[in-house]
């Protein structure tokens, strides 16, 4: 998946793991952010995911390069794999790229699907009733959520 936070990515990854299962070609979807608060830990500011942060980049390439490997072991662990679904922003050709030489490494093609939303009351929409209900804004105040979230 390719996207902006609050876009609908992973409203399409699991829509499209339920289609893909119900034909008979076994999915499923590999959340990047469920990994990342295993991994990392939750209540990540919004600096965590600042292009800037070079911290907070690194923390977050591992992460999505662990997942992708977490991906590729299904795919090559399970017989009845068929297609894996990397729910991330992937955002940046040199994210996509890296992802794309990941899996060109264990012979697995992979195909990018973005979600663009252009509508600010949809987004907000999204960002008010999933994103700040999320671990990762748990137990703070909604409006300093959304803001922490990058909207003022």
């Amino acid at each position: 998946m390719v996207g902006l936070p609050a876009r609908g990515k992973s409203c399409i990854a699991f829509k499209l793991a339920r289609y893909l299962n119900w034909i008979g070609v076994k999915s499923k979807v590999f959340n990047v952010g469920m990994y990342r608060r295993d991994l990392v830990g939750v209540n990540m500011s919004s600096d965590y995911y600042s292009p800037e942060n070079e911290e907070g980049v690194s923390s977050r390439t591992k992460v999505a390069l662990h997942v992708v490997d977490e991906l590729l072991r299904w795919l090559k662990e399970d017989p009845d794999a068929g297609v894996g679904i990397l729910d991330a922003t992937n955002t940046t050709r040199s994210r996509r790229k890296l992802m794309t030489e990941r899996c060109a490494e264990q012979g697995v093609q992979i195909m990018f699907i973005e979600s663009v939303l252009d509508m600010p009351e949809i987004e907000e929409k999204n960002i008010r009733e999933h994103k700040i209900r999320c671990p990762d804004y748990q137990g703070c105040d909604a409006d300093a959520a959304f803001r922490d979230f990058g909207h003022v």
